[in-house]
């Protein structure tokens, strides 16, 4: 590589993730372009050549003229799927290596965006023996992303060159410590026996940066176990596990979350953890008992069916993402089951969305099946294997994501109408399906109507459906 001694730097932001993390994490703060770039001319001690921010731009209209001012190329990136997937990253490797290859005079690489997917390109970069800077917000960053930099600029910490203050943050810019953390969520949530899942949604909601990976442990399972000094944990054979302040599980019983009474039982030995050298804080007094709310009535008799709760933006999304890997199956003329379409949908999570509960990707794959969705190979019974190890497909009337979305839906009603024989009431029904939209109310009503006229005039699919 030609070095002439001057420091030359190539700026590539990924513009959509800093955008988000932004909104996200900081209060009524606009993303500062300027900021950005004058911190990295800083950082890199040279001068920047190329500025290029990649966005689908139709919908961030009103950055038009932060871009002029700062001399930054606006870089068109549609959306390759509904979900938007890929269209900006794959676009922005691909010029960033092209920048590369074709100008050895670039000494200096810098990226903005706390995506982990782009810790090969970053890894790559420097192979080529280009110095990489990275950009992002403290708490949305991957830290693998963050350590395969040469230098990390966090925004958090970034002042405008006139030395306008640091953004009002919305959230902590540092961990909380995991232990405190964890007694403080459980006693939001009424210090009593929930399932794993929502307590380790609750403790993100308190703090985004949790991540018991990083803490040293392998799972949110092995991260409870190890800090049985302040909570008891009982993991069944199946299904998600049971976690109650230290006392509550109370003398060696197995109790799950879903039994009778579990919720208000309270050991006689049992106090609230106090951590040592912080601030006490007092486990709120027991709730009085209060009659079960309808929506609460709907919501115990679907699980009891086997339908968990999810917030609807994740279980809609997670249909989506399910939708696309059987249809891409299809098209790739490959048989799949459906334990491994479920698989790879965990995966897809994991890989790129892994705020969402691992459970909630599990929970909605049953809403899908329990909602007849699935089509099943049931030649060749005789070989002993189990419907979920069979070719699967989705049934042959879902050609969409929304119409999948629809169909689970209305099997949900059904179910609700099957149990209660008359009429539903929409805004329980609203508050599981969609979290009290009521922007939804409408179609919730339209929903209910449409279901319980198509249940009294004709017959309902079986699971004979699935035969071929």
């Amino acid at each position: 590589m030609a070095n002439s001694g001057e420091t030359r730097v190539a700026v590539f932001m990924d513009f959509e993730n800093i955008k988000r993390a932004v909104d996200e994490y900081f209060v009524n703060e606009r993303v500062d372009i300027k900021r950005i770039l004058d911190a990295i001319r800083l950082a890199a001690d040279g001068r920047i050549t190329i500025k290029r921010a990649y966005a689908d731009w139709g919908v961030f209209r009103d950055y038009r003229s932060d871009l002029l001012d700062n001399s930054t190329e606006p870089v068109q990136a549609f959306s390759l799927t509904y979900k938007g997937k890929n269209g900006t990253d794959i676009r922005l490797a691909i010029d960033v290596m092209d920048v590369v290859l074709r100008q050895e005079d670039i000494t200096h690489v810098a990226l903005a965006s706390g995506d982990s997917d782009f810790t090969p390109l970053v890894t790559k970069l420097r192979e080529y023996g280009r110095t990489v800077i990275g950009v992002g917000v403290r708490s949305n960053t991957s830290t693998y992303l963050a350590k395969a930099c040469d230098i990390f600029l966090y925004y958090d910490d970034m002042r405008a060159a006139d030395g306008e203050g640091l953004p009002e943050r919305a959230i902590p810019s540092t961990p909380s410590d995991p232990v405190r953390l964890l007694a403080t969520a459980l006693a939001s949530m009424g210090n009593r026996t929930v399932f794993g899942s929502a307590l380790k949604s609750q403790m993100r909601k308190t703090d985004p940066m949790f991540d018991e990976v990083q803490l040293g442990h392998n799972s949110f399972l092995e991260f409870l176990r190890a800090n049985e000094n302040i909570v008891d944990v009982h993991k069944p054979a199946i299904g998600d596990i049971s976690v109650a302040p230290k006392g509550m599980l109370g003398d060696g019983r197995v109790l799950d979350a879903n039994a009778t009474g579990v919720s208000n039982y309270r050991h006689p030995g049992y106090t609230p953890y106090v951590p040592s050298g912080g601030i006490p804080y007092q486990a709120p007094p027991p709730l009085p008992e209060a009659p079960l709310t309808t929506a609460g009535h709907y919501e115990a008799y679907l699980r009891e069916e086997k339908f968990r709760y999810v917030p609807c933006a994740d279980r809609h999304e997670i249909m989506g993402v399910a939708y696309e890997i059987f249809m891409e199956a299809i098209k790739n003329g490959e048989e799949i089951s459906l334990k491994e379409g479920k698989d790879r949908t965990h995966q897809w999570f994991e890989e790129n969305k892994p705020a969402v509960p691992w459970d909630s990707v599990n929970s909605t794959m049953y809403h899908m099946f329990y909602t007849w969705c699935f089509f099943f190979d049931r030649r060749d019974e005789g070989d002993g294997r189990q419907l979920w190890d069979r070719p699967t497909s989705l049934q042959q009337d879902i050609r969409s994501p929304e119409e999948l979305i629809s169909k689970v839906e209305r099997g949900i009603v059904r179910k609700l109408w099957e149990r209660e024989r008359d009429e539903l009431e929409a805004d329980a029904l609203n508050d599981w399906l969609y979290d009290s939209d009521p922007v939804k109310i409408d179609y919730i009503n339209d929903l209910i109507k449409s279901v319980s006229q198509n249940a009294l005039t004709s017959g309902y699919a079986t699971h004979g459906a699935y035969n071929r």
